[in-house]
């Protein structure tokens, strides 16, 4: 792991527990059609949060967790749920063509210019355990400074990478609730309002091949790229300036 990767990961380990609003809960439920028996694919479940509601809807899921001590955790609380370690992005998760969702908390990859070639491959490799019809859903946290100077990735960012895979795209906009000390932030006009994004791509309900995703995604990368946005943009020149301190 490089080191601005590993810089990106510690900030990411402390921030506060996950907590999933109704509105949250029910877009996952309703905007994929999830029934009793649907198979998910959760990747990078922490603690379980969100697999413990899945769960008390029969809903069958396979998560994974990078953190050992949050996996075990997550066991621990939920030890009828089939839990597994993540080690990478290139890690095989089971089946192709098998679940009804995939849902992503966070990658590496995710943390950088969403049009690189690397994140197109990814993107399609984890669409690639998708049935007919089924969706890829990124759940990722939305915590601007200034709106003018955001910190992370815009939404329009997480949209246009998938306005670029076969199918549709949704997407909704959580706030984080009254309580949270970032929401008061937002009331008291010292910065934008935080909460979680949740971005949706609901593929055809033709079958597509991991082969094809393969043929998909030569197409694809061969056209000229552009950053997503001007946050990646620096990003990216500051992990070149890390690489080259390390």
């Amino acid at each position: 792991m490089n080191p601005a990767t590993q810089s990106r990961l510690k900030i990411a380990s402390s921030d506060p527990p996950e907590r999933y609003s109704r509105r949250l809960l029910r877009y996952v439920v309703t905007e994929h059609e999830l029934l009793p028996g649907s198979r998910v694919l959760e990747i990078g479940c922490g603690t379980g949060q969100l697999t413990r509601h899945l769960d008390r809807l029969s809903l069958e899921v396979t998560a994974y967790e990078q953190d050992a001590l949050s996996l075990k955790s997550a066991i621990q609380t939920l030890p009828d749920v089939e839990f597994h370690h993540w080690k990478d992005d290139a890690q095989r998760l089971g089946e192709d063509g098998k679940f009804d969702l995939v849902i992503v908390h966070g990658s590496e990859l995710l943390t950088g210019d969403l049009f690189e070639d690397a994140t197109l491959r990814w993107t399609a490799h984890m669409a690639g355990y998708l049935r007919a019809g089924g969706s890829l859903m990124f759940l990722v946290r939305h915590d601007p400074v200034q709106l003018q100077n955001p910190v992370g990735h815009l939404p329009s960012c997480y949209t246009r990478l998938f306005s670029r895979f076969p199918g549709s795209t949704t997407k909704i906009m959580v706030p984080d609730a009254l309580s949270d000390q970032r929401t008061w932030n937002w009331v008291l006009g010292r910065r934008p309002r935080a909460g979680k994004i949740a971005v949706s791509l609901h593929l055809p309900k033709q079958a597509i091949s991991r082969f094809e995703w393969h043929q998909w995604i030569a197409n694809e990368t061969a056209r000229p790229q552009v950053p997503c946005c001007l946050w990646a943009r620096r990003q990216a020149a500051v992990d070149v300036q890390i690489r080259r301190a390390a």
